[in-house]
């Protein structure tokens, strides 16, 4: 892993402190479906925030305050209605840091004043009502409007902990009290709240602008943007097995036309969704088609600022009868098993870095990308060669692979086992080792420092995003990673040590490592040798050397393959 200057990154520490549900009103929620939506909806805006690219599109982020909308709009009656709605305030305003477009702003006062006026008895009103100053006064310079709310803060939340700097910023600007008209009137006004109106109708002429898509969760979103504010109808048309027709979900425009951005017929698979087609009737309606795989469960619903349709489907219900109807040709790209009795038959194995990302650098500037792909290499001729598995690498060659493309590659294998080549590197030269690693959240530092480098992120990073890795981590096979971590580290050590002096055992350890979550199979991460140690890079230069790695890791795999046999005979 190659070593950087430490950089000035935001902390994702404000990220997950402006989160409502961590905060000390933290609700009992169990997991009822308000709160799973708004879960995903959290993990959503996260994933997006620690990603350099992710954050840079505008798209994302408004795909994320759809995120929160949606919930609110579907479960206004629930608990995190309020939640939902600072969410998406708040990320309005995180937005304009980035955009710098007045609207943002005005978007997210409009979502902290519906919070005030639909949940008057929220712990989160009088925040909103405070934002809302704060916003008229660095935003929009209008001094008026920021005294008006502070006013509104001090007056009808008395017991607000925004009360003492409401009264500060009061004084400040003083001078603008006599332009000021109370909010009294407009802000909690009963306890009758706002109806969530599904389908807006005002007349017009509106443009489709563009069509977003995204999968997450288990559904498939699509987002239509329009000029403006429309009436539509949708409905669902069944599948036509005789006319080679599939399963289609239909929306009819109002007056509608379609930008030359927007192209009649795209053809794509973003989950259950195989294409979009558009196009005018006779009755002067614009109709857009999703064309599907199979019957899906779905639900349409508007969004304003700006304008869209949303169409949430469900990735579930019906596949297997569909996918039945018309297998997907995979001969050709999953690996046929070798029949053996037992369960362990594709492996794959991943390379660690390569391409652009050279990982860490030695002291003589051997690049760790190299003695990775060795090791490989030769750990997938052991594999083959004398347990006649099927070996996939994720990498053949020095190219560059996105941390998440490395696990996608063993998922879409149906590998039994994920095992990712690392060499390690500290900032003392005199750290040596080899140690293995499963995914886990921990509070090792040692064990976290490893992790941030090998994510090219920092170790506040990964303490912060700990809830989420517990969430992705449900479905890892833990147990048996840890097991295939036991033997391969055991391996390892043991080949090594029969010709080499010096061999420091590390132990097996856990780590949120990136490039394991997500694997759908016992995964573990290997740091074989401390790259940055002269003794160690002189050695991963050397090919005996890193065949004894590989060896190891072989013995390690085949010892594990026989637990695994054996515990099953005994079952």
């Amino acid at each position: 892993m190659l070593l950087k200057t430490p950089k000035k990154i935001l902390l994702l520490c404000f990220v997950i402190l402006l989160i409502p549900s961590i905060s000390s009103n933290a609700k009992e929620l169990g997991s009822s479906p308000s709160e799973t939506a708004y879960k995903a909806a959290k993990k959503k805006y996260v994933v997006m925030r620690i990603s350099e690219t992710k954050v840079k599109m505008r798209d994302n982020w408004v795909d994320v305050i759809d995120t929160f909308l949606s919930v609110y709009l579907e479960y206004p009656d629930s608990e995190r209605g309020d939640d939902s709605l600072y969410m998406v305030g708040r990320l309005y305003e995180e937005l304009y840091e980035q955009s710098k477009n007045k609207k943002d702003l005005s978007r997210a006062i409009d979502a902290y004043e519906k919070l005030t006026q639909n949940y008057p008895k929220s712990t989160l009103t009088d925040d909103a009502r405070f934002k809302i100053a704060n916003i008229y006064r660095y935003g929009f310079k209008d001094f008026a409007s920021a005294y008006s709310n502070f006013d509104t803060v001090v007056k009808k939340y008395p017991k607000s902990d925004m009360k003492l700097k409401a009264e500060e910023y009061l004084k400040e600007l003083s001078k603008y009290a006599k332009d000021f008209k109370s909010n009294d009137t407009k802000v909690g006004g009963g306890d009758k709240k706002e109806e969530v109106v599904r389908d807006t109708k005002i007349s017009g002429g509106p443009i489709l602008t563009g069509i977003r898509t995204s999968s997450y969760e288990g559904k498939t979103r699509i987002v239509f943007d329009l000029s403006e504010n429309t009436e539509y109808t949708y409905g669902h048309i069944k599948a036509d097995d005789q006319k080679k027709l599939p399963y289609r979900i239909f929306i009819d425009i109002k007056k509608g036309v379609k930008s030359g951005a927007v192209k009649e017929k795209m053809v794509f698979k973003v989950g259950s969704v195989t294409g979009i087609r558009t196009g005018g009737t006779n009755s002067g309606v614009l109709r857009v088609v999703l064309d599907l795989v199979g019957h899906r469960d779905y639900k349409i619903f508007p969004l304003k600022s700006p304008d869209r349709i949303v169409v949430d489907i469900s990735l579930t219900g019906g596949m297997a009868e569909d996918v039945a109807k018309k297998p997907d040709k995979i001969e050709n790209t999953s690996p046929t098993k070798v029949p053996k009795l037992t369960d362990i038959n594709v492996i794959v194995i991943d390379a660690g870095h390569g391409g652009k990302d050279p990982g860490a650098i030695g002291p003589t500037r051997y690049y760790e990308k190299r003695a990775n792909y060795k090791i490989a290499k030769y750990l997938k001729e052991y594999l083959k060669g004398r347990l006649g598995l099927t070996v996939i690498m994720t990498r053949d060659s020095d190219k560059y692979l996105k941390l998440k493309s490395r696990t996608a590659i063993a998922n879409k294998s149906n590998a039994d086992l994920f095992i990712s080549i690392h060499n390690n590197a500290s900032r003392s030269r005199s750290v040596y080792g080899t140690s293995t690693y499963y995914l886990a959240v921990t509070s090792d530092r040692k064990a976290l420092a490893v992790a941030a480098r090998e994510n090219d992120t920092t170790i506040e990073r990964l303490t912060e995003l700990d809830y989420i890795l517990t969430d992705l981590m449900v479905s890892a096979k833990r147990n048996e990673s840890s097991l295939l971590a036991k033997f391969v580290q055991d391996g390892m050590v043991l080949s090594i040590k029969k010709d080499y002096s010096s061999i420091k055992d590390l132990g097996v350890m856990q780590g949120p490592f990136w490039v394991l979550v997500g694997a759908q199979m016992p995964s573990i991460l290997v740091e074989c040798s401390y790259i940055s140690n002269p003794r160690e890079e002189k050695r991963l230069k050397s090919d005996k050397y890193l065949k004894k790695i590989a060896f190891g890791i072989y013995k390690g795999v085949e010892k594990y393959i026989k637990e695994i046999d054996k515990a099953k005979e005994n079952w």
